[in-house]
């Protein structure tokens, strides 16, 4: 089944008075279980392409289906139930919540929406995959750029979503942990949930399933 379909995306920006295409007629077909890898350069437009496909920018034209469903289509509070519940997103740079704990700040997806299970177990299995469980009652300013990073990826999968969109989730990781982000990935899509990995680090893209590459907006094999 296609998890994720996307048609003929384009973003388009004006700058000094010039249009130009951050995501250029973009098409691209994501079924469930896959492991998927965007590299290229900076400015590319792989965090475009990410952000449009979370709904997180809207398209100048083109539409994005996950599941068959268009958030496009829905008003902000059903998009935002969609998006809670069906992705799972990783953005680039820091993005904790500095006033919560580790645990807590992987934990708060959960709370965003009606859901059985206990979070806390949920929470500490995920820390535990990722080599920090350790950090459970730390803050985000006592943690390494590396350690933050694996946390946004802990918090990203409390819900199990069925979409992982990853923007640069080995920056500022050792090897060892690196690979460790990307074997539970290769997991996840295992289990049948679809990954798109957007990186600069060609070691971590080269163990997706399919690799792709990103230039001045287009997107090839």
């Amino acid at each position: 089944m296609v998890q994720l379909a996307v048609k003929k995306l384009s973003k388009e920006y004006t700058r000094n008075g010039r249009k130009f295409s951050a995501v250029d007629g973009v098409s691209l077909s994501v079924k469930d279980g896959e492991f998927i890898s965007i590299v290229g350069q900076s400015g590319s437009g792989k965090s475009s392409l990410l952000n449009l496909i979370a709904g997180l920018l809207i398209p100048t034209s083109g539409e994005v289906l996950i599941n068959g469903q268009n958030s496009a289509l829905m008003d902000d509070s059903q998009s935002s139930v969609f998006r809670n519940s069906a992705i799972g997103y990783i953005p680039q740079g820091l993005s904790l919540l500095p006033n919560l704990t580790v645990l807590d700040n992987v934990r708060l997806p959960f709370f965003l929406a009606n859901r059985t299970g206990n979070p806390d177990t949920i929470a500490k299995k995920l820390l535990a995959d990722l080599g920090i469980e350790g950090l459970s009652k730390s803050y985000p300013a006592d943690l390494s750029g590396g350690e933050a990073k694996r946390v946004a990826v802990a918090r990203a999968l409390i819900n199990d979503p069925v979409l992982i969109l990853a923007d640069e989730p080995t920056e500022n990781l050792d090897r060892r942990n690196a690979d460790a982000i990307v074997e539970l990935f290769a997991k996840i899509a295992a289990k049948g949930a679809s990954v798109i990995m957007v990186t600069h680090d060609n070691q971590a893209a080269e163990k997706a399933r399919v690799r792709y590459v990103m230039e001045n907006g287009k997107l090839f094999l």
